[in-house]
């Protein structure tokens, strides 16, 4: 029987183990909610949903609003790893003739997102559908990088 050298052996499991780190991110999807469609009328229901749609998203998106016309409003984002949120909203035509809002939640970090993506849904539905009159405004997430306190000057060693 072959004997592996310690040194050798740390080697490989070192190995193994970045290769397992680097395998499991590589495939990591964003994490992402639908909501389910709120049906609606043409007219004044429609423009008063779509308003309160349009409101929420403004209100609770991590990112800023990016296309708002008559049939979407969507945010930048996501990027990096950030669990800030971004968000789709999309008018579709449902097959009985009448019309539907649907909301696209993502945020780029597989721990998960800031806010919890099922809140988000279920305050989405709340505001839009009338059944809440409350927007909440939910604080951001950490930036991406930590800001450093300020060091002074740094020649003052070298005086």
């Amino acid at each position: 029987m072959r004997r592996i050298k310690p040194r050798r052996g740390f080697a490989l499991l070192a190995q193994a183990a970045f290769a397992i780190a680097l395998s499991s991110c590589a495939g990591v999807e964003p994490n992402e909610a639908t909501s389910p469609p709120i049906s609606y009328s043409p007219g004044v229901d429609c423009d008063r949903k779509w308003s309160r749609a349009a409101t929420w998203v403004a209100q609770n998106a991590f990112y800023k609003i990016e296309t708002r016309s008559d049939w979407l409003i969507q945010t930048f984002g996501p990027e990096g790893k950030s669990p800030g949120t971004a968000m789709k909203v999309e008018k579709l035509a449902a097959p009985d003739g009448s019309m539907e809002l649907v909301l696209q939640i993502r945020c780029a970090n597989f721990l998960g997102c800031v806010p919890d993506l099922d809140w988000l849904t279920g305050s989405f539905l709340a505001y839009v559908g009338g059944t809440s009159r409350l927007i909440v405004a939910i604080p951001p997430p950490p930036k991406h990088t930590p800001t450093l306190p300020l060091l002074g000057n740094p020649l003052a060693i070298f005086q």
